[in-house]
């Protein structure tokens, strides 16, 4: 919170009173993100908070550049905010060609285009 100069809470989830006297009297610099990782205690990369166009952007963006291979998502809300992203993000991924819009597969090893093991290729077969 160097920006804002509020600095994160103990115990966010019991204390809503210290944020709440963090908050005072400066209410017009807090900006929600602020907000959110006061009240929840998340230090996030904020990339990956926003409309789900700028979600699909970030997303897109560190696998251009190679930071990211794959994600691992976490939702403040489930099932709620999974239902969001699925709803809302990931048509926009599949529109820019990032994510899939059918499994080609029937096993994880498949969707991740890895080769079966020669024993349950040939149990598969008989």
């Amino acid at each position: 919170m160097a920006q804002s100069g509020i600095p994160g809470i103990a115990n966010p989830r019991t204390d809503f009173r210290s944020a709440g006297e963090q908050i005072r009297g400066r209410e017009d610099e807090v900006t929600l993100k602020d907000l959110y990782s006061i009240l929840t205690g998340d230090k996030r990369n904020y990339d990956f908070i926003g409309s789900p166009e700028h979600v699909a952007d970030s997303l897109g963006r560190w696998h251009a550049e190679g930071a990211a291979d794959g994600f691992n998502l976490m939702f403040s809300l489930l099932p709620q905010d999974l239902e969001q992203f699925t709803a809302r993000v990931i048509p926009i991924l599949q529109e820019r060609g990032l994510a899939r819009t059918e499994y080609t597969g029937s096993t994880l090893k498949s969707h991740l285009g890895l080769a079966a093991r020669p024993e349950a290729a040939s149990a598969a077969a008989s």
